[in-house]
């Protein structure tokens, strides 16, 4: 009961995290930030892919140490998956990393063709 009690808190606190990560200074700058929120002119996607990278890291790791035990623990021919899960765990985070940047690009170019709109360098 504990274990379900302080998972849902974790994921509280990551939902918390990510909303403050992205409504961090903005009423300062911009106004009152819902607005921007509301109407899709801010991508709240981009933060989401950071924690996404994390957890794919982390669940690279994971499979591949689970490869190496399984590899050890067999009677026979277990050495293919030793090295396999030596692949894995070193291999899995930088492929993550690399989707993640991907999927990163394409929102940097939609804030840059915004700030390119905003300046009334095209009319819209």
């Amino acid at each position: 009961m504990f274990l379900l009690f302080s998972c849902c808190n974790f994921k509280k606190s990551i939902i918390k995290a990510l909303i403050l990560s992205y409504f961090n200074g903005k009423e300062k700058k911009e106004g009152f930030p819902i607005k921007e929120f509301m109407q899709f002119n801010k991508m709240i996607t981009p933060s989401i892919i950071k924690f996404v990278f994390w957890i794919g890291a982390g669940l690279s790791v994971l499979f591949g140490i689970i490869q190496i035990i399984a590899g050890a623990a067999s009677p026979y021919g277990g050495g293919i998956q030793v090295i396999s899960g030596l692949f894995t765990i070193v291999l899995g985070p930088f492929i993550t990393r690399i989707y993640c940047e991907l999927l990163i690009i394409f929102f940097k170019i939609q804030e840059t063709l915004q700030e390119i709109k905003n300046r009334g360098n095209i009319e819209g």
